[in-house]
């Protein structure tokens, strides 16, 4: 909404930048565009770019106590949501 804010450094939180195995399998449902709306493209391809000169760091975690790792099934570190491979891109800092 205010394009002329200037941003600098971007800290994510368990963002699933390389898109969501458990939004993806949640995405096979009927009617799931109710409960994805707008969100439905980011979190099934990702969004791992973004403009030049902006910091991006990631915090993930590896505890799992998310819903999400009975749809994913996740076979390496996640927080029971989001895979830490998931929070993952290029250029993060």
């Amino acid at each position: 909404e205010h394009p002329e804010t200037p941003v600098g450094r971007v800290v994510c939180m368990g963002t699933p930048v390389s898109g969501s195995r458990a939004a993806a399998r949640l995405a096979r449902l009927p009617l799931s565009g109710l409960y994805f709306g707008r969100s439905a493209e980011i979190l099934l391809g990702g969004c791992a770019t973004w403009p030049a000169g902006f910091e991006v760091g990631m915090i993930a975690g590896r505890i799992p106590r998310g819903l999400g790792a009975l749809l994913a099934r996740f076979d390496e570190p996640h927080d029971g949501t989001v895979a830490v491979s998931e929070t993952r891109a290029p250029g993060l800092a």
